[in-house]
């Protein structure tokens, strides 16, 4: 598998526990994945070991998006 150097642009499709209406659910629009399974993405196989990771996370999930960057081994 090719490995990636430099940049690597991460939009990880983290899963809310809250919606103000069915209408607005994540879900409508495109699959979620619980933060266990988006850590669980083996991000290691394609980033060299100096690569910079810019990761997608909003206010929310702002502890779950440092916890996954961390656990794919980005400092």
């Amino acid at each position: 598998m090719k490995k990636y150097k430099i940049i690597i642009l991460l939009t990880p499709p983290w899963r809310y526990d809250y919606s103000r209406s069915k209408r607005r659910e994540i879900e409508n629009h495109y699959p979620t994945m619980p933060v266990e399974e988006i850590m669980a993405l083996n991000i290691a196989e394609i980033a060299e070991d100096d690569s910079i990771a810019f990761v997608w996370g909003t206010w929310p999930k702002l502890k779950e998006c440092i916890n996954v960057i961390e656990g794919w081994g980005f400092r």
